[in-house]
């Protein structure tokens, strides 16, 4: 648990609201925080806009600080998947309680804490810390707010059989194996193994490995979620 002052606290086992005094300092201490964390992590008001926003996070969007920072989700985003994420945040502004999430974004497989946060002039906001790892068992068993829209990314550019194919090289196999296991020939494989290349500018199976483990795609819990993008 991290106390903040005398009576407040926030913590993500509880669900608490994140809610810090006014000092300034405090806003201050809660900015260094977030900068200094590996993982992607912002603060947005109700409207979307990005109040704070680490450089993980500005990474992950492929652009500065500077242009981050006021910019709205759906300058970011397509409509459906941004949509979805102003309900997911209007839903935790609303009910007062942190929720857990595993999301997609830019083709990447996040595990999402997301709080309702108040510090300073900062009101009605929410705070949102992005993990590169699977749900675990006690975030499942409390229940994950349910999304239906993903930010594919690079993979947006692939077809759902390539999408198996990669998913197949992220775990090993070979292209006999994977020819095997999808019943086509090694030909067929090779050449979806050259599409992904190109699309994916992946010159060497390491490359794509590295992909499809961003992705998810190597968490046996993600091969369903992978299936339903393939499909659609």
């Amino acid at each position: 648990m991290t106390t903040f002052r005398s009576g407040v606290s926030a913590t993500a086992a509880t669900g608490e609201r994140i809610h810090l005094c006014d000092d300034p300092r405090c806003l201050a201490a809660v900015r260094t925080i977030i900068d200094d964390a590996q993982c992607p992590a912002f603060v947005a008001d109700a409207q979307g806009h990005y109040l704070i926003a680490n450089q993980a996070f500005c990474e992950l969007l492929g652009a500065p600080a500077s242009r981050v920072i006021g910019s709205r989700i759906s300058d970011w985003f397509e409509a459906r998947v941004a949509e979805e994420r102003m309900r997911l945040r209007q839903h935790v502004l609303r009910t007062g309680s942190a929720v857990h999430v595993t999301d997609m974004l830019r083709g990447r497989r996040f595990t999402g804490a997301v709080h309702p946060f108040e510090a300073g002039a900062h009101r009605d906001c929410i705070f949102a810390l992005l993990q590169a790892r699977p749900a675990r068992p006690e975030e499942v068993a409390a229940g994950l707010y349910p999304l239906e829209c993903f930010d594919l990314g690079p993979l947006s550019e692939l077809t759902g059989r390539e999408l198996e194919v990669l998913q197949l090289i992220g775990q090993g196999l070979t292209q006999r194996e994977i020819a095997d296991r999808l019943s086509r020939t090694v030909k067929t494989i090779e050449a979806h193994r050259a599409a992904l290349g190109r699309k994916l500018h992946a010159k060497k199976n390491v490359h794509l490995v590295q992909i499809a483990n961003l992705a998810g795609m190597l968490d046996p819990a993600g091969t369903p979620r992978f299936a339903t993008l393939a499909a659609n």
